[in-house]
């Protein structure tokens, strides 16, 4: 589970490793682009407003997200996250993966 902290705001992007069902790397070379939605822990939803994906390493599974405009991380808790692999008209999503938001020392 990845950590960040309240008012965060990444300057370094988020790297997802999509595995399939046996804990492997999974091949995204059939699909032409991804998005990434987060859910909050008030339950509030965003998605391409916080930043933008893109499949980086399409053999080892790999999309990376960065995070873009203002903080996503205003509450304390645990976010939600899942990827939308597209391609063209249909598209597949990831399992739901999660991310700790912590209050830090300055606040």
């Amino acid at each position: 589970m990845k950590t960040y902290y309240m008012n965060q705001k990444p300057v370094e992007p988020l790297v997802f490793v999509v595995r399939d069902e046996r804990g492997k790397a999974r091949d995204l070379s059939l699909y032409d682009s991804a998005q990434v939605y987060i859910t909050g822990t008030n339950n509030f939803d965003f998605d391409e407003i916080g930043g933008t994906a893109v499949i980086t390493d399409a053999d080892n599974g790999k999309v990376t997200f960065t995070f873009m405009g203002e903080t996503v991380f205003v509450n304390q808790g645990k976010y939600r996250f899942q990827v939308k692999l597209i391609a063209g008209d249909r598209w597949d999503w990831t399992d739901i993966g999660e991310i700790e938001v912590r209050k830090g020392l300055d606040e």
